[in-house]
């Protein structure tokens, strides 16, 4: 299932715990064992933390909270900088830069869900061929495999 990752950044302490992070997944309130297992998952990121999290993450929440030149003290927070520098000059970048970021995350889910499919067929096809090997016949494969005949027929004709 795909995940989806909320980020809350702020720069008070939500929990009073002092962390820098506090993540948290979908479980029942009355069974505790029991997660939802959707895959969402939601971190906040607090500025004000005083431990937990890498010393990167504390610099990369700290630049995000307050975002000048300052707080633009590594590489990874000195390139975001340049970034936020451009779109406050021009606003409208920022919208384009969004897009292509958008697009481009599209454009890699699609890429990895064409991958996984042609993965899982390569590997039907590889199942098919050994047990075909051991002298079975389609209706016995479909079945091993809990695949339609049809499916079957089309991978030993393409063989």
């Amino acid at each position: 299932m795909p995940s989806l990752l909320i980020f809350i950044i702020t720069d008070v302490d939500l929990f009073g715990r002092g962390r820098v992070q506090y993540s948290f997944e979908n479980r029942c309130v009355e069974e505790p064992d029991l997660s939802l297992d959707d895959g969402a998952k939601r971190i906040f990121l607090n500025s004000a933390g005083t431990f937990g999290g890498s010393d990167e993450l504390k610099r990369l929440v700290n630049y995000i909270v307050d975002s000048k030149a300052y707080n633009a003290v590594d590489e990874a927070t000195r390139k975001l900088h340049k970034i936020v520098e451009q779109i406050r000059i021009k606003p409208e970048w920022g919208v384009e830069y969004m897009k292509a970021v958008e697009h481009d995350f599209y454009i890699r889910q699609e890429g990895i869900e064409q991958g996984i499919e042609l993965g899982n067929e390569q590997k039907l096809f590889q199942l098919v061929k050994k047990k075909l090997e051991k002298g079975q016949s389609p209706e016995v494969i479909a079945d091993a495999l809990e695949e339609d005949i049809d499916t079957i027929k089309r991978i030993i004709c393409n063989l």
